[in-house]
């Protein structure tokens, strides 16, 4: 778990705050932001960070961008359901999961994310991450 507590950030800048957060995990292989803005337990961040924190463990890399979003939009029925929809676009690359390792290649990708957030201690924290497309 991360020791630095975030800022208090609204709902939508909670969602940029964490995708940006991915990013940086995803161009150094630390976790350390990124875990800090997701609630303990959400398995969905960790299966979205935790591949790119053990490939650089391995000795590996992302050579990638990464994650940019398009649009950030409370649902309708956030009071119930707690979720953000997000249009992002998930830059082309390529990985390296381990040291040595041919690189896998990928194009980028559009899909429709959808972010649970869940509020703990007066600050929203990402708590489940959801591929609606």
């Amino acid at each position: 778990a991360a020791t630095t507590e975030p800022a208090k950030l609204s709902l939508e800048e909670t969602v940029r705050a964490w995708v940006e957060a991915r990013n940086i995990t995803v161009h150094t292989g630390d976790v350390e932001e990124v875990q800090a803005l997701s609630s303990r337990g959400c398995d969905s961040c960790e299966q979205s960070f935790g591949p790119v924190r053990d490939a650089y463990q391995a000795g590996g890399r992302l050579e990638t961008p990464g994650w940019r979003l398009r649009s950030v939009k409370r649902r309708p029925d956030f009071p119930t359901s707690r979720e953000v929809a997000t249009a992002v676009v998930f830059a082309a690359g390529r990985t390296f999961p381990s040291a040595g390792a041919k690189p896998i290649e990928y194009p980028a990708e559009k899909h429709v994310l959808v972010f649970r957030l869940r509020r703990v201690s007066g600050q929203w924290l990402v708590d489940q991450l959801a591929y609606a497309s």
